[in-house]
Order: C-alpha cells, then structure tokens, then sequence
C-alpha cells in the first residue's frame, strides 16, 4: 500500500547482531500502469490478505490431515503386534481413517488421471476452488470481480467445517495414543514412548 515506511540493516554473525544501516524514510506510491486500475486499493489489498490467511490455514488443514492418515497407518500396524488390543480400538481408527479420508476428499476431490476435464461433474473441492481464484487474481490490480467475491464467500462458509472435524479428529487421537500408550503397543509417529 501506498505510504511512509522506513527500513534498516542489521548482520547476524556468530550469534551476534550488529546495525549496518540506521532507519531510513521512504515513500511508497502505486505505479500508474494499469489498464484498469482498482478504484478502492485498500479493498483489494483487504482482499489479499484475508485470502492470504485462509490459504495458510487451508494448507496447514491439509498438511495435518495427510499426517494424521499417515499416524493411522502406523496405529493400525501397531496394534496387529500389541496383545489385547480388541476390535475397539482397531474399529475408532478406522472411523477416525474415514473421517481424515473424507476431509482430504473435501479439500482435494478425485485424483485426476491427467486432467481435471476428465472427471464427471462434482461438487469442487475446496483446495481446487482457493487456486482458481489465488491464480485469477493475485497479480491483478484491477476491481474485485462478483465471482471472485463469491468464491471467498464460499469458502468462509464451506471451510470452517471441515477444520472442526479435523481439530476433533485430532484430540481422539491424542487419546487413542494414550490408549496405546497403556496397552505397550510398539512406538508410532508423535507418540512419546513413556518408560515405567
């Protein structure tokens, strides 16, 4: 945005921290080459940074969402080695696998043998529908478009959801951890082994 800023210098070495360069002012202005410019910029940059945000959660959302399959693959060949475990606890994880299983299908939808035109008609996943519109616009100085909007709106309302039954998901496994954790299963990933 537009405004009065200022920068300074400073060099990290050997743990030390020295000043090169003290503040110095600067005036940042909009350059005027654009074909249609946006007539509110602070909207746009408003915008920007509230996708920006979302697009970090969203992508943290998925990234724990694969760690978690990949902690409920390990649980499941752990408890086929633990004596005693029973089918109570091999049935909570295959519930908690569907469950990370259908948010990763909410976030990614199909995967596409060589292109999305192949896929029949669906409901677009969320992941797919932040890139289209991060993609469409995020070099743009121009207005805001309604679908632009809209997409954002979407996601306000689609997303939170699928984070709640992630954050859900996430606290039973912590106790399913503590479960194994009593029964000596053998270690999985982020479970910290307790010595008696």
């Amino acid at each position: 945005m537009p405004g009065e800023y200022s920068v300074e210098m400073y060099l990290v070495s050997a743990g030390e921290v020295s000043q090169l360069v003290d503040p110095v002012a600067f005036k940042a202005t909009l350059l005027d080459h654009a074909t249609l410019p946006a007539k509110d910029p602070a909207k746009l940059v408003e915008f920007q940074k509230e996708v920006s945000e979302l697009s970090r959660v969203m992508t943290g959302t998925r990234r724990l969402a694969q760690e978690q399959l990949a902690k409920l693959t390990s649980i499941k060949k752990a408890i086929k080695q633990t004596p005693g475990t029973g089918m109570e606890i091999f049935t909570m994880v295959q519930e908690l696998e569907q469950g990370v299983k259908d948010i990763l299908f909410t976030l990614e939808g199909p995967q596409a043998k060589a292109s999305w035109q192949e896929l029949p008609p669906m409901q677009m996943p969320l992941n797919r529908r932040l890139s289209v519109m991060i993609r469409t616009h995020w070099s743009s100085t121009s207005e805001l478009t309604k679908t632009e909007t809209d997409q954002l709106e979407i996601l306000k309302e689609e997303f939170p959801p699928v984070l709640i039954q992630l954050e859900e998901i996430v606290e039973k496994m912590v106790l399913l951890e503590d479960r194994l954790e009593e029964l000596k299963a053998p270690w999985t990933p982020g479970r910290v082994p307790e010595l008696e």
